[in-house]
């Protein structure tokens, strides 16, 4: 799992924010699981979760670059 985005930046976090994070290697099923699991949390921020291993690969390559492994 890789944290990217703004919430990557403390300095560029605001209220309309939201927290990015890509998953790989994750099956469908667990990724829905996961996906509901989070989404039960409330979370003060957003929780985007994305199949890393099916965006884009401009999104891919950005990912890599500017992620950080959670």
């Amino acid at each position: 799992m890789r944290l990217f985005g703004s919430a990557h930046y403390p300095d560029s976090i605001g209220p309309h924010s939201d927290v990015d994070l890509a998953i790989k290697g994750v099956d469908w099923p667990d990724n829905l699981r996961l996906w509901s699991q989070v989404e039960a949390l409330e979370p003060e921020f957003e929780i985007d979760l994305m199949d890393g291993a099916i965006v884009s690969p401009s999104l891919r390559a950005h990912i890599d670059r500017e992620g950080v492994a959670l």
